[in-house]
């Protein structure tokens, strides 16, 4: 085999270890695709499941506050508290503030956006705009959660101040007029 015949096989070695590596880049990529499609039907999946987990508990909060109509009435600062019905509350809100601190958590790993996580935020602050709350947040609540969320509801809390005004309507509000 002469010189010239040696480089043109060399030459064809070439090409089809060149044909080789395309279509294993060509498989490469589709396979790559497929992984980030797949995984952004997955987050999209798992953000859908967090919202919905999301909204069960706020509404079995909601059931659980139904179910105890005198606490809702005590949060308006109609009446005080009866020794049992400062327990229920007590419970009401170490499991509020619970899933709550869950929902923290999530957040700063990044499995819930800003957009569910400002939902979150707000139902804070509408609990925390009583005064009663506020109040077993500072003696009893902080102690049931980790500190960074303790941090990050004490900064929230500092950012306003109670007005009671939600919890009051909620025990009026067939009798006041339009939206404000």
């Amino acid at each position: 085999m002469d010189h010239q015949a040696f480089a043109q096989l060399l030459g064809n070695y070439g090409e089809f270890v060149g044909a080789i590596a395309v279509v294993a880049t060509l498989v490469y990529a589709v396979q790559v695709r497929h992984s980030k499609d797949s995984l952004e039907a997955n987050t999209a999946a798992l953000t859908a499941q967090t919202r919905q987990t999301a909204m069960e508990t706020a509404i079995a909060s909601l059931h659980q506050l139904t179910a105890m109509p005198e606490i809702a009435i005590a949060l308006s600062g109609a009446k005080p508290l009866t020794d049992l019905e400062n327990a229920q509350l007590d419970s009401f809100l170490a499991a509020l503030m619970r899933g709550s601190e869950f929902s923290w958590l999530q957040h700063e790993s990044g499995a819930i956006d800003e957009s569910q996580w400002e939902t979150d935020v707000t139902v804070i602050r509408v609990y925390m705009d009583s005064f009663l709350i506020r109040q077993w947040w500072e003696k009893l609540g902080c102690d049931y959660s980790g500190s960074g969320f303790v941090d990050f509801v004490d900064k929230l809390l500092a950012e306003t101040e109670p007005t009671n005004r939600l919890w009051e309507m909620s025990t009026r509000w067939s009798e006041i007029e339009g939206r404000k």
